[in-house]
C-alpha cells in the first residue's frame, strides 16, 4: 500500500510517500452447515446409514467432531466423524409406532480456538411393509372317533401393518389329520376314525402385499382308555356362576401337565375371549376376568385331556 504525507495547505509542493506492507495472517473460522432433512426407509439394519450431513469449512485440512445435542436422534441414530449418521437402535426404526426423529447437531472443528455450529437435522421415516407373525399353535387334541373343537388362530397372529382380517389364511398338509377353513376357524378332522396319533397341518397367513408366515399346527388323536390320561377322567367346574365378571375355572383329575384351551362366545355365536391356560399337578385353578364383557349370557368352550367341555356363564 502506498501512502504518501503532506501539509494540509501545500500538498502538492511539499509531500512525500512510503509503501506500507499489511500482512494479514490466518485466523480460525467456524464451520458452517445447514438444516438437513433425511428421507429413510423404517426398519434399516444396525450401522445402516441415513445419510451423511454436508459440512463446509474455509480452513481446509481441519477435522470436526460432531454431536447430538437435543431432541431425540440419539435414541436411533449416532454419527461419525465423516459426518455420516448411522442407525444405532433398529428395533427404534418402526413407522407404525414414530415415524419422524429430530434435533440439534453441534460440529466442532479444531482450530485455535476450537469454533462451532449447529444446524437442525430431521430424519423421516417412510412405511415397509412389516410380514406377519405366528405364534406357535397349541396341540389340539381329540379322542379316537370324536371330533376336534374349531381352532381359531387370530390370538397368535400378529402384523403391524394389516388387521387380522385382511390377512389370507391358509391350510395345508397332513398325512392322517387335514384340516379345512369355515370363515377364520381352523377345523381338524381324521379320515380314519380308527386312526390315533400325532400329525400336523400347515397354516399360512398372507399378506395383502403378499408376504407370508407359516406355522405348523399338531393335531393328536388319543385312544380312549389309553395311558396317555392316567387316574379318572379330568372334570371342570366354574363358580360364581352368575358372576358380576371375575370367575375361576376349577380342574379336577389332572395327573399331568396340560393345557386347557378356552373360547367363550356371545349368544350370537361371536367368539369375544380366547385363552390358553397351563396347570401343573392334580388340581388347576384359572382366574378369569371378564368385567369388560356386556352383561348376558355366554358360552365357553374348554377343550382339555382331549375333552371339549361346554359351560353356560352369566354376566350380571
Amino acid at each position: 500500500l502506498l501512502v504518501r504525507v503532506c501539509p494540509q495547505a501545500a500538498c502538492y509542493v511539499n509531500s512525500d510517500t512510503a509503501w506500507v506492507r499489511i500482512r494479514i495472517t490466518n485466523a480460525n473460522d467456524a464451520p458452517v452447515v445447514h438444516d438437513t432433512l433425511f428421507v429413510i426407509p423404517e426398519n434399516l439394519p444396525l450401522n445402516a446409514v441415513a445419510g451423511i450431513l454436508p459440512v463446509y469449512d474455509e480452513d481446509a485440512g481441519q477435522n470436526h467432531t460432531f454431536a447430538f445435542v437435543s431432541g431425540d436422534l440419539s435414541g436411533g441414530f449416532g454419527i461419525h466423524s465423516n459426518g455420516s449418521v448411522y442407525v444405532t437402535h433398529p428395533e427404534a426404526l418402526n413407522f407404525e409406532r414414530r415415524n419422524m426423529f429430530s434435533g440439534t447437531v453441534q460440529i466442532t472443528d479444531n482450530g485455535t480456538p476450537p469454533l462451532s455450529a449447529t444446524a437442525t437435522l430431521n430424519i423421516v421415516l417412510t412405511d415397509v411393509n412389516d410380514p406377519p407373525v405366528i405364534l406357535p399353535l397349541p396341540v389340539q387334541v381329540a379322542w379316537e372317533g370324536n371330533l376336534f373343537a374349531p381352532f381359531w388362530p387370530e390370538p397368535y397372529v400378529t402384523d403391524e401393518d394389516n388387521s387380522f382380517e385382511e390377512l389370507t389364511l391358509k391350510v395345508s398338509g397332513g398325512t392322517y389329520i387335514t384340516a379345512s377353513l369355515a370363515g377364520d376357524m381352523i377345523q381338524l378332522q381324521s379320515g380314519n376314525l380308527q386312526w390315533q396319533g400325532t400329525d400336523s397341518v400347515l397354516v399360512t397367513v398372507t399378506d395383502p402385499g403378499n408376504i407370508s408366515a407359516s406355522v405348523w399346527l399338531r393335531g393328536k388323536v388319543v385312544v380312549t382308555g389309553s395311558d396317555h390320561i392316567d387316574g379318572d377322567m379330568p372334570s371342570i367346574s366354574v363358580y360364581p356362576n352368575p358372576s358380576h365378571g371375575n370367575i375361576t375355572f376349577l380342574v379336577t383329575g389332572i395327573s399331568e401337565e396340560q393345557s386347557l384351551h378356552l373360547r367363550l362366545m356371545n349368544q350370537t355365536g361371536k367368539v369375544v375371549m380366547e385363552k390358553v391356560l397351563y396347570s401343573a399337578g392334580v388340581t388347576g385353578s384359572y382366574p378369569l376376568n371378564m368385567t369388560g364383557l356386556v352383561p348376558g349370557l355366554y358360552l365357553s368352550e374348554i377343550l382339555f385331556g382331549g375333552r371339549l367341555v361346554r359351560i353356560k356363564i352369566v354376566i350380571i
